[in-house]
Parts: C-alpha cells; structure tokens; sequence
C-alpha cells in the first residue's frame, strides 16, 4: 500500500516489483511455512488446529472515529467459529465488536482463505484497535479475552477438532 489515510508511506512510495519480491521473500514466505509447518505438525497428532491472526486497526480514519473495540473478520462461506468467538466478546458490554468491520473478510488468497478455509480449519482474523493494546497491560488484556473466546468459540462447534480433510482440500499431507 503506497497510500495510507491519504498519506504516502515513505518505504512504500519507491517500492518496485524487485523490492516487493525481496520483501516476500524475506517477510511473508517464511511467516507462510512458519504457518504450514505448526498445522502440519497438529495434525501429524491428529489435531485440527484452529487458526486465529491478530491484527490491528486505527482508532481514526479518514477523520472519523471508528467507534470499534475489536472487529471479527470472517469468510461468509465458514463464518462458525468466527461468529462464535465474536458473539463470545460482545458478551462484555464495555465493549463494540463489529463483524466484518473495520473491513471484511473472505478475501480470496489471504492466510485465512488458504491457511484456514481451505484446510477445514476453524479460523478468525481478529482486529483490535490500536489504542487498547499500545501499552503491555492492554496486549495482556486482549490476549486472554482472545483466548477465552477462542476456547468458547471451540466449545460451541463441537470441542477439540480431530483432523479430517475436506474433499478437494489442499494440503501438505493430502496433495
């Protein structure tokens, strides 16, 4: 993203498809495996893991408060275990949790799409706004409501997950 809020993101602004390969290279290929191997190992164990990505978002945009706590980013097409694990914060009143806000999930290729649909993972991408989790004391609170939910959220679609691949899936053990 070469523009952010209307702003030019210096290290963005120059970057060629050499420096965007080099950069996948570096960042994302290895964060990829990191990924495929800690799945494959689960289910070399007979574990189907679930897959949960912690983002974050700003508080403005635009000018315009976002009014969001946190925001559950879900595939329409397998929304359980994220509706599950939102439904799960929004339990808290002190909070607003959006769904598919501040942007929408289900894009095709992301992490969650070929790391978690696709496997039959149970997956969420959880976005929590910046603000709250700038010192350690927020991170550690957002940390365990992340994992109380995400234990509630298991619980609901039938407890510990056994690995058994869908038809047609993709994986390193079926391919």
């Amino acid at each position: 993203m070469r523009l952010s809020d209307g702003a030019v993101v210096p290290g963005n602004a120059r970057a060629d498809e050499a420096e965007k390969r080099r950069r996948m290279e570096r960042f994302w290929l290895p964060y990829d495996t990191a990924i495929t191997d800690t799945i494959e190992a689960f289910r070399r164990h007979g574990v189907n893991p679930a897959l949960i990505s912690v983002h974050s978002f700003t508080p403005v945009w635009r000018g315009v408060k976002r009014p969001w706590h946190a925001a559950l980013l879900y595939d329409p097409r397998d929304p359980d275990f994220s509706v599950h694990l939102m439904n799960h914060l929004r339990r808290d009143p002190a909070l607003t949790v959006g769904g598919n806000e501040p942007y929408r999930g289900g894009l095709s290729g992301d992490t969650m799409d070929r790391q978690g649909f696709a496997r039959g993972l149970p997956h969420a991408l959880v976005e929590i706004r910046q603000d709250l989790i700038f010192h350690e004391k927020g991170q550690a609170e957002w940390a365990a409501r992340i994992a109380d939910a995400a234990r509630a959220a298991l619980e609901a679609i039938g407890g510990r997950q056994t690995f058994t691949p869908r038809a047609g899936a993709k994986t390193a053990i079926n391919d």
